[in-house]
């Protein structure tokens, strides 16, 4: 177990009690301030709260650095409780989390963020590798709510990143079901390689609700599949609100796809692109991106190209099939180098970025009823992987040939050697290291 010893700014814990210290030290010792969080379950009996002082400039990041730290807020205590309450005033207060799960949480008064509520005036706010799932609002605050994650900047610097994370099975009466993102006037805000799946808002914006003032969004090789909206607004996979004619909107390499909104509008995507009302939309652009249903307000400022309407074949576990036409489809963009998908492996294979979240490495190979096989990878980045074989290409279903390799100079030379199909397509699995 390890203890809740703090070595200038830096706590280590290990339980609920220790974790609830170390946040009140945060609050209270006017440092920069880290908090690991070991693996493990953490099951509340009250929400982990942080209030920082007034106009305090200091940093909180709580982060579980190997993943697999769970909050819990809804096990053991049965009633209104959240996960975690974040809140700064300072110029310079950002809050980081990251490799957190924060689930079942419950608001059933009004209020807003079931799981994780997170506000600052000045600073940033990052999140990143973390799942919410299992959170519920189930009342009206000033005619809206988020029940997921609530993530929120109230002036005019400080941005917003959501990366690599996991939204599902939230529930929101109203607005916002996994995710309710409010950024500050004038910055720039982005989701990268997120997965919103299964989250409901009865409104409008099932997996997500994105209100911008003024500034850049960017969404970026995102998947939205099976949200659902009610009789609202729309959106059922995302809405995304633009106040102003200066606002931009770039998505881009995303997958919105099999989304749901029962008043039909916009059931994958919807964009409130003039919610000023003077008949003239802000910037919106959509790249390179599988969306089947997508309504605009205005759209006398959207700009398309390469974008698809196809069915992006996601397996049960929302991972591409062979035959998807997503893999190779999207653009690569700058941020790419070195990143990696939702699952940890090169973003970037084959030269060109899949769309959604999960990026495939597949190569087809023909050879003799029985014998041995060779395979030869280039690969973006020396790692541990797994050579696996399908002999259907719609079937989505892969099996290990029972070899790994490690990549040596970018490059992995995989062998099959108990070979029974006339036909394999492999593909190779990259493990996290």
């Amino acid at each position: 177990m390890l203890g809740a010893s703090s070595f200038g700014a830096t706590f280590s814990v290990g339980t609920v009690p220790q974790l609830e210290s170390a946040l009140a030290s945060a609050k209270a010792n006017g440092e920069d301030d880290v908090i690991n969080v070991a693996p493990g379950t953490y099951y509340l009996d009250s929400t982990l709260t942080y209030h920082a002082p007034t106009n305090e400039n200091r940093t909180l990041t709580v982060q579980c650095p190997d993943g697999g730290a769970v909050i819990d807020a809804g096990t053991i205590y049965i009633g209104t409780m959240r996960g975690l309450y974040i809140t700064t005033t300072g110029t310079a207060a950002h809050v980081t989390l990251s490799g957190l799960t924060v689930q079942n949480g419950l608001i059933s008064s009004p209020d807003m963020g079931a799981g994780l509520f997170i506000r600052t005036r000045w600073g940033n706010i990052s999140l990143s590798n973390c799942v919410i799932r299992n959170n519920k609002a189930t009342e009206l605050f000033n005619a809206v709510n988020a029940a997921g994650a609530y993530l929120g900047v109230n002036s005019a610097i400080g941005c917003i990143t959501v990366r690599d994370c996991l939204f599902s099975n939230n529930y929101a009466k109203g607005i916002g079901g996994g995710l309710y993102m409010m950024p500050a006037y004038g910055t720039s805000n982005s989701l990268i390689n997120n997965l919103f799946v299964t989250n409901s808002g009865s409104t409008q914006g099932g997996g997500a609700y994105i209100s911008l003032a003024a500034g850049t969004l960017t969404l970026d090789n995102n998947t939205f599949t099976r949200n659902w909206t009610g009789v609202g607004f729309g959106g059922g996979g995302v809405y995304i609100r633009l106040f102003n004619d200066d606002c931009t909107a770039n998505l881009r390499n995303n997958i919105l796809w099999g989304n749901t909104a029962d008043n039909g509008i916009g059931g994958d995507l919807y964009i409130e692109d003039d919610s000023g009302g003077n008949s003239i939309g802000a910037t919106v652009n959509v790249y390179c991106t599988d969306i089947n249903d997508f309504d605009i307000q205005d759209g006398d400022h959207l700009t398309q190209g390469g974008n698809t309407n196809a069915d992006p074949l996601l397996t049960g576990d929302l991972h591409l099939r062979a035959a998807s036409p997503c893999i190779d489809a999207g653009t690569n963009l700058a941020w790419m180098a070195g990143a990696t998908d939702l699952d940890g492996q090169p973003r970037v294979f084959n030269d060109r970025v899949d769309m959604g979240a999960d990026e495939t490495a597949i190569a087809a190979v023909n050879f003799a009823v029985s014998g041995t096989a060779t395979s030869v990878w280039d690969a973006v980045v020396d790692a541990k992987c797994r050579l696996q074989y399908s002999t259907n290409l719609l079937s989505g279903e892969w099996k290990d040939a029972g070899n790994t390799a490690t990549a040596t100079s970018r490059r992995i030379t995989l062998i099959d050697t108990n070979l029974t199909d006339a036909v394999r397509l492999y593909s190779l699995k990259w493990l996290r290291p």
